[in-house]
């Protein structure tokens, strides 16, 4: 029950974030301009750059933590808890400084007109001292996660998003530019950091902090673990942020804007798909504990089907309609962000396409490998994107994050988990790709041959919702018949069967 609750508010707080951003997006460009709103979306991933300073202590959190709720140690828990808020104290202030350091060269550095620099530094400023805040308290926000109420934390990021945009669209409404938002999100996030600290105290005894608990053994335990794990996560954060800020730096903060466009598109995609992905880890981990290596194999080539028959419908409609949407959501003149996306979009793909690949790396504790193909990926990415950028503008910083997925994700990490999964490349694609990319031929051609016909008669977002719907409609029909296998076909239809008596049996 649980588990079922941490997914469905997982899922809604995604969609009422996906829905908000497409409501608001185009709306504060409208009111900021693109200049300003480029400095905005510059800011916000500069300060995504502080996460960097976490080195993996938040891994450690929930690592341990759990750990002592499963022995019922409240004591240790104690312990665990105040060692963590001191680290997470020192990393506060490691923010701190490095907000200042930023606010002094930042705007240089990033071609900030010289009349706006003022402005940008106290942006800045602000903000960098609410996210200082915010780790200094994460440890309430980790006890929550550490008891699975992951409920608890979704309807509080759910309540925070939509307080941040009513927020957000008073002051633009009243003309209060980029200092207006800024006090509206910073409000914002104290009034979530309130929230976690309140009801993280009220609802465990535990949850208290103590310095009279610092031990060192514990804080070098903390820090020791989830190093490759944090590896990872920043080598993952500099390669699908590092676009905007070099943008920022060698062109304009308007041509920051118009890529931001494009990879927000990106990052919503890429949450989805590994949102679905990650549920294999602990049913792998199962498997691989049994020595049932024979179920863990279909079980991969299941969810790799999965996987691949969800990218590639999700991916090239976003390619195909992307244009299109892009025109009725922000208006004319965004054709820069669509032939971005064009771009960012592959490689997204690639990296989805062997995101049941990743699972298995990391359920069966094979994630130092992975580590290594995202540090090569990421340092490629970031070198051909510096060298790009100047000759091919916003097509080579995008160009420079295809070439690396193309060559690591197709080519390299497909073959090693092969080898350790125990099947053949040839029967990896056979039953595990061969198919999807069929479907995925014949779906595109179809969506750009109606999309053409159809191109100058949707006229409104609510008629591309609707010839989406219908899209959706064939998409799937055309998945059911080319993607699964027959026992599958069956097994969906059965299952559709029983849910379908089961709700006719509710309703008498």
């Amino acid at each position: 029950m649980k588990l079922s609750r941490n997914i469905a508010s997982g899922w809604t707080y995604i969609a009422i974030n996906t829905a908000i951003v497409l409501f608001m997006t185009p709306f504060i460009i409208r009111s900021l301009g693109m200049a300003d709103f480029g400095v905005w979306a510059l800011l916000f991933t500069v300060l995504g750059y502080l996460k960097l300073l976490d080195f993996g202590s938040q891994q450690a959190q929930a690592r341990f933590l759990s750990r002592a709720l499963g022995k019922n140690d409240s004591n240790h828990f104690r312990d665990i808890f105040s060692n963590t808020a001191i680290l997470f104290f020192v990393i506060g202030l490691l923010i701190l400084i490095a907000v200042w350091v930023m606010g002094q060269f930042g705007a240089k550095i990033f071609n900030i007109p010289a009349d706006e620099q003022e402005t940008f530094r106290a942006i800045l400023w602000v903000m960098g001292a609410v996210v200082a805040v915010e780790f200094m308290t994460k440890s309430y926000g980790g006890s929550l996660a550490a008891r699975e109420r992951l409920d608890v934390i979704n309807l509080i990021e759910i309540v925070g998003a939509i307080v941040q945009a009513v927020f957000v669209f008073s002051v633009l409404k009243l003309n209060l530019g980029l200092v207006g938002m800024t006090i509206g999100v910073a409000l914002t996030m104290l009034m979530k950091i309130l929230a976690y600290v309140v009801i993280g105290r009220a609802s465990y005894p535990a949850a208290r902090i103590s310095l009279r608990r610092y031990n060192p053994k514990i804080m070098r335990e903390l820090l020791g673990y989830g190093s490759v794990s944090y590896l990872i996560i920043a080598t993952d954060l500099i390669k699908t942020n590092i676009g905007i800020p070099v943008i920022a730096a060698f062109l304009t903060t308007t041509d920051a804007a118009f890529y931001s466009i494009a990879a927000q598109f990106v990052f919503y995609f890429y949450l989805m798909g590994r949102s679905v992905s990650s549920a294999f880890i602990p049913r792998i981990s199962r498997l691989e504990g049994q020595g049932n290596w024979a179920e863990l194999r279909e079980q991969f080539l299941l969810g790799t089907r999965i996987m691949g028959m969800a990218t590639i419908f999700v991916g090239s409609s976003m390619m195909i309609f992307g244009g299109k949407f892009i025109e009725l959501w922000l208006g004319v003149g965004f054709d820069v962000s669509y032939y971005v996306l064009l771009l960012l979009a592959p490689a997204a793909m690639l990296s989805l396409l062997q995101s049941l690949s990743t699972s298995f790396l990391f359920a069966t504790s094979n994630h130092g490998f992975y580590a290594k193909i995202n540090v090569a990926e990421s340092v490629l990415a970031v070198i051909l994107g510096l060298l790009l950028v100047k000759p091919l503008g916003l097509y080579g910083m995008a160009l420079g994050a295809l070439i690396p997925a193309v060559i690591f994700r197709v080519f390299v990490q497909p073959v090693v988990t092969c080898r350790l999964v125990g099947i053949s490349v040839t029967e990896y694609f056979r039953r595990g790709v061969r198919d999807q990319l069929l479907f995925g031929v014949v779906y595109a051609l179809l969506a750009w041959v109606s999309l053409e016909f159809l191109y100058d008669h949707i006229q409104s977002l609510w008629m591309f919702l609707a010839v989406a719907s219908g899209f959706l409609v064939v998409g799937g029909a055309l998945a059911y018949t080319i993607c699964l296998t027959n026992d599958e076909r069956i097994m969906i239809l059965v299952q559709s069967r029983k849910w379908f008596l089961r709700g006719q049996q509710s309703t008498l």
